[in-house]
C-alpha cells in the first residue's frame, strides 16, 4: 500500500502543478499560438474506461493498451476508487489540500510487481476551458517547460508527503514508438530509492492523461515503457 500511495501521491503533485501552470501559454509556443485570429479547434472525444481482461489493460480513448505477465497484479476498480481518498489524507495539513478540492481525477489503470519492486498507473485529469484553450496552443516541450517554472513548489510539496526528491528534470524517451519529453524525478522515501518517470497526453479533449512507471531500489523506468502499445 505504501508503494501505491507514493506512486499516486507524485502523479497527483505534478497533474496540480500542471493546473497551475496550464492557464498561460509558455514563450515558446508553436505558431498558431501568436495569430489571435485563429481560434483553437477543441475535440470533444466521449471519455472511454479503459477495459481490464487477464493481465492486459486497453483505453481507446486515449489509444494505450499494457500487456502484463504473471509477475504483475492489476488492481480492480473498486480498488482503484479507494485510492483518492487515500491520497487525499495524506495531503490533510499541507498546501495542496484545497487544491486538491478542485481537481476531478481518477485512476483508470493500476498495476504492481512485488517481484520487481516496480508499478505503472494510467491517471486521467479533467481539464477546464482555460486550461483546453492553453494546451491546444502549446506543444509537449512547451508545456513540461512551463511545469518546470513550478519545481520548487513541486519538491516542497512532494518532501511534505514524505518523498525528498534529488533531482527532477525533462527528458526523452522514446514512447509508442516515438520520441517524447517526459519528467524524471529521482528521490528516496523512509531511506529507499524511488525512481518516477512521467509521460502525458494534454490533448484528449476534456481530459489530460499522465503515465506514470516507478520502480524502487532500480531505475527500471524506462524498460517499463515498452509493456505499452497503441491502440484503435
Amino acid at each position: 500500500m505504501k508503494k501505491r500511495i507514493i506512486s499516486l501521491t507524485l502523479a497527483l503533485l505534478m497533474v496540480l502543478s500542471m493546473t497551475a501552470c496550464g492557464s498561460k501559454p509558455a514563450s515558446n509556443n508553436p505558431p498558431a499560438a501568436n495569430n489571435p485570429t485563429e481560434a483553437p479547434v477543441l475535440e470533444e472525444n466521449a471519455l472511454a474506461l479503459g477495459v481490464v481482461e487477464g493481465q492486459t489493460y486497453a483505453n481507446t480513448y486515449a489509444g494505450i493498451g499494457c500487456a502484463l505477465d504473471g509477475d504483475w497484479v492489476i488492481y480492480p476498480a473498486e480498488q482503484l476508487q479507494e485510492l483518492p481518498d487515500i491520497t487525499k489524507q495524506m495531503m490533510e495539513g499541507t498546501e495542496l489540500e484545497k487544491a486538491m478540492e478542485n481537481v476531478t481525477q481518477f485512476t483508470d489503470m493500476y498495476a504492481e510487481s512485488v517481484e520487481l519492486l516496480c508499478n505503472v498507473n494510467v491517471l486521467f485529469q479533467k481539464l477546464d476551458m482555460t486550461q483546453r484553450i492553453a494546451y491546444s496552443v502549446m506543444d509537449e516541450k512547451a508545456v513540461l517547460d512551463a511545469t518546470m517554472e513550478q519545481k520548487d513548489t513541486m519538491i516542497q510539496a512532494y518532501a511534505q508527503g514524505g518523498i525528498n526528491v534529488d533531482t527532477m528534470e525533462i527528458v526523452t524517451v522514446t514512447f509508442l514508438g516515438e520520441e517524447h519529453y517526459a519528467l524524471k524525478t529521482v528521490a528516496e522515501t523512509e531511506g529507499v530509492p524511488y525512481y518516477c518517470l512521467q509521460v502525458f497526453d494534454f490533448w484528449l479533449g476534456q481530459y489530460s492523461m499522465t503515465i506514470t512507471f516507478a520502480s524502487f531500489i532500480e531505475d527500471n523506468t524506462e524498460s517499463l515503457l515498452d509493456l505499452f502499445y497503441a491502440v484503435e
